[in-house]
């Protein structure tokens, strides 16, 4: 009996000892407790971020709806006015044309947002699931192409769509939108492929189905979240986009929303009607806003699973 409890005593980590502190352990706990740090300050900096763009939204929204004298009165930053000016939204939407700017960045940046993810997504399937070196070399392309910036492009840019005719057109306009956005889009379903599972990709082989019925029929239903995701995000970042419509787009009835807030802003600092540009913003960003709301989740857990590679 004696040799017995010996035994599963030698046998316990508690009490034998075998558990006791070790350099290994207590090097552990520290790496341990530096992370918790570190997580914690980004969630403080995180959190801050948010605080602090949501006070500038609430203050534009107020903003919107209140005199242009009083927009910057101190007493009454987030007070809201006894009687509202709606009328800011009406001149912002007609008399700074932002009405035709939303229709023109609805057609433009919803048809080349769908054929970003059109182009993209065979691209980044055959990236993900042919692994080479011609393939990785492809992949290390589109990561540079994102970091190419956009003055380093616009003079060759420039000079070519003049000798082809796309200056001052929204067809030009959306070739841009498409060529500058693939890298991003390719780099991002890339990752999401490489999360799903190859064995489906195997069954349907085995039963002579081709590599394009494949992509098809099994690979893009499944990688429908990630595809998702990238829709929406090429969705906001070129709704959002005025650096090429300021050098490609002169037309005023060509304009987007970006170019139209900026005409707005510029025309607001010499007739101090900030009323109507603070509404034409809250114009310009609540689609975004509501599409985020929405589509929300989505985005989060298509960003979540494509990185599980």
């Amino acid at each position: 009996m004696n040799d017995i409890r010996t035994a599963h005593t030698s046998l316990n980590p508690v009490r034998s000892g075998l558990g006791a502190t070790r350099p290994g352990n207590a090097a552990g706990t520290h790496g341990v407790i530096g992370i918790s740090i570190v997580q914690r300050v980004a969630r403080a900096v995180i959190w801050a971020w948010v605080v602090i763009n949501v006070f500038f939204m609430i203050w534009v929204v107020v903003a919107s709806l209140k005199e242009s004298s009083d927009i910057f009165s101190r007493t009454e930053v987030f007070a809201l006015p006894i009687h509202p000016q709606w009328q800011n939204y009406s001149d912002a939407w007609v008399n700074s044309e932002i009405g035709l700017a939303m229709l023109n960045t609805v057609i433009v940046v919803g048809i080349s947002s769908v054929l970003v993810v059109a182009i993209s997504a065979p691209a980044a399937y055959a990236l993900a699931r042919f692994p080479n070196r011609s393939a990785s070399a492809l992949s290390g392309l589109f990561a540079i192409g994102m970091g190419i910036p956009l003055p380093a492009i616009v003079l060759p840019l420039y000079i070519a769509y003049v000798q082809v005719g796309l200056i001052n057109t929204l067809v030009g306009l959306g070739i841009l939108y498409v060529a500058t956005e693939i890298p991003f889009t390719v780099f991002l379903l890339t990752g999401y492929f490489r999360s799903l599972p190859f064995e489906l990709e195997e069954a349907a082989a085995m039963d002579g189905s081709s590599i394009m019925r494949t992509l098809r029929d099994i690979m893009l239903p499944l990688a429908k979240p990630g595809i998702l995701t990238a829709l929406i995000l090429n969705v906001v970042f070129l709704w959002n986009e005025t650096a090429l419509v300021l050098y490609f787009i002169q037309d005023d009835t060509k304009f987007t929303l970006g170019r139209a807030l900026l005409n707005l802003g510029t025309s607001a600092t010499y007739t101090s009607a900030w009323g109507s540009m603070m509404a034409g913003s809250v114009i310009v960003v609540a689609p975004v806003i509501v599409l985020y709301i929405i589509l929300g989740k989505q985005v989060v857990e298509g960003l979540t699973l494509g990185s599980g590679k």
